[in-house]
């Protein structure tokens, strides 16, 4: 998707609704006669198209892809944009079997752990496992940044020499979190994170934010005490600088400040450094290699003197087969998953894939000269349905294995039509029963509003004429656990002075079985008498995770 420019706006999910229903009657309405032509003509779900299930975390090409979000940046001419950005990706043994596995954060907020089913050289990711972790934050107000797409940054650090690995994140608001690892080293534990407070780390004393993209990693390498250091990237719209924060607690209780924090390497306004720590050239001093806004992966060879002030080089960019720009705001971590004991590079690409590139070279002598491949997973074959081409669904920030699909008697087995309807598919919404092995367990909202709530909308605008008489008419049925179920005429948010689109809301009663919906609806125009019609769209929200059906949407203007 290229860049372009977009102005400070809330997104599509931060709007502030106005949750007016004007003249509208939520009760049953006799089938009126000669009414006007359906005017949501994708009311009927006869476009569909096949579809893979994208909680399997493998894409249709077989590479290992997460979702992908967007966030701001500022490019080189200053313009803010929505960007998109690499997923991060660390390398560990978590389930004890002494196979490098991956844990992967995707740009929109998911964590995923691909076990390794392969070897130690050659290694084999079946389907990922999505992880109980959601670090996106709360908010109720209109235009707040860091509920979704909050880019996660991650590495797995073993906190108290337990043989687990625990996750260390930071994320786009400049938050960092110790996500601890409850299980054993053989079964990987990690509870839903409800109360984040508690698994924040200040890096600041007074508990401030003081940078987005916040990309973390921690490190003995900057002292004699074993104690894990800091250090970070980040990418504020200033230097984007990488620091060094001592930390002046404990390892299982780290402590840092801006007191402690030193400015080791100019960012030079590249956006988005993502570093990590290694002796490059095998001189005995902690080396930094990173990924930045530009696509280059950067190595700043250290140069001090004097262990307790680091310097480091200008940058020179590693070149990967006589490659040196990979993509866009690419990450950059080292892992070894093919055996060589040698400081391979694992890279993730601005369109959702990671790459692997084997060091080719020696200890001290790093060199890359074979294409860096992607890395592949295996989609399961049940992976796979009819998905409607014209409707799509949100979930409540944080919620997963969420699908919408098209479904009739021959695709879902004992699933009927409402009685008397001649309809091609139905609208089913509903969580895909996904065969987990290691996190059966998943994050759910605890709060769903008209903030953070699900719903399914109809892509389709539909023109209204004010003061005009439409009849809303669909069949629903739903099972499970929901509420707050209503649907919605979502007015257009264009900016005219003097007049403003007002949301239709009703309430919709839905059992087991098949019921039938009918309103009319009115929307008035009470501001400027020159607006005459306006454009809408159709949507179904509801706070929890039903298994929802709706049918044969109809929304015709009445004859007067």
């Amino acid at each position: 998707m290229a860049n372009e420019p977009i102005p400070f706006s809330p997104t599509r999910r931060l709007v502030c609704f106005a949750l007016l229903a004007l003249a509208s009657l939520p009760v049953s309405v006799a089938r009126a006669q000669n009414n006007g032509p359906n005017l949501l003509t994708a009311g009927n779900f006869d476009s569909v198209a096949p579809a893979l299930v994208p909680w399997a975390g493998v894409d249709a090409a077989g590479n290992i892809h997460g979702f992908d979000g967007h966030q701001l940046a500022v490019d080189d001419n200053g313009t803010i944009r929505s960007s998109a950005f690499g997923p991060s990706v660390a390398v560990g043994d978590l389930n004890g079997d002494g196979k490098p596995d991956l844990v992967l954060a995707d740009t929109k907020g998911y964590f995923w752990y691909f076990p390794n089913s392969g070897t130690s050289n050659k290694p084999a990711f079946t389907q990922g496992e999505v992880m109980p972790i959601w670090l996106g934050r709360d908010s109720s107000v209109q235009g707040a940044e860091g509920i979704e797409s909050i880019v996660p940054r991650i590495q797995l650090v073993d906190f108290d020499n337990s043989n687990s690995l625990d996750i260390v994140a930071g994320t786009y608001p400049g938050e960092l979190y110790f996500i601890r690892n409850n299980g054993t080293p053989d079964m990987p534990s990690f509870k839903p994170t409800y109360n984040r407070d508690s698994i924040l780390i200040d890096t600041h004393k007074n508990g401030l934010l003081w940078c987005n993209y916040l990309a973390p990693f921690m490190t003995t390498m900057f002292n004699q005490q074993n104690v894990l250091d800091l250090i970070m990237g980040e990418g504020s719209y200033s230097a984007n600088s990488i620091y060094l924060l001592r930390n002046t607690g404990t390892n299982t209780n780290p402590s840092f400040d801006e007191n402690h924090m030193e400015k080791i390497v100019p960012g030079l306004g590249l956006e988005q450094l993502t570093p990590a720590v290694l002796d490059w050239n095998n001189d005995g001093k902690p080396d930094i290699i990173c990924g930045d806004r530009t696509g280059f992966i950067d190595l700043f060879l250290n140069t001090t003197t004097d262990p307790d002030h680091p310097t480091f080089a200008p940058p020179s960019h590693v070149r990967i087969a006589g490659v040196e720009k990979l993509g866009n705001s690419i990450t950059v971590s080292i892992g070894d998953l093919t055996g060589n004991q040698l400081p391979n590079l694992l890279i993730g690409r601005d369109d959702g894939t990671i790459l692997y590139a084997l060091n080719t070279g020696r200890i001290g002598a790093p060199a890359f000269n074979i294409p860096a491949q992607p890395i592949k997973g295996v989609l399961p074959a049940d992976y796979h349905y009819s998905a409607p081409t014209n409707w799509s669904s949100n979930g409540a920030w944080g919620s997963s294995y969420e699908v919408l699909s098209c479904v009739n008697p021959q695709l879902e087995p004992g699933f009927a039509f409402p009685e008397g309807e001649n309809s091609k598919y139905a609208l089913k919404f509903f969580v895909w029963p996904a065969k987990n092995r290691y996190f059966t367990e998943r994050f759910n909202p605890p709060v769903e509003n008209n903030w953070n709530e699900h719903f399914v909308g109809c892509n389709q605008h539909i023109l209204l004429e004010l003061n005009q008489k439409y009849r809303v008419h669909f069949w629903v049925k739903a099972t499970g656990n929901f509420s707050d179920l209503h649907y919605k005429l979502y007015a257009d948010r264009i900016s005219r002075p003097g007049f403003r689109g007002y949301d239709v809301i009703n309430p919709i009663d839905a059992r087991a079985s098949w019921s039938e919906v009918t309103s009319e609806i009115t929307v008035s125009n009470p501001d400027d008498k020159t607006v005459t019609n306006w454009g809408y769209r159709f949507e179904v929200d509801f706070a929890g995770q039903p298994t929802l059906y709706i049918d044969d949407v109809q929304i015709e203007k009445e004859s007067n």
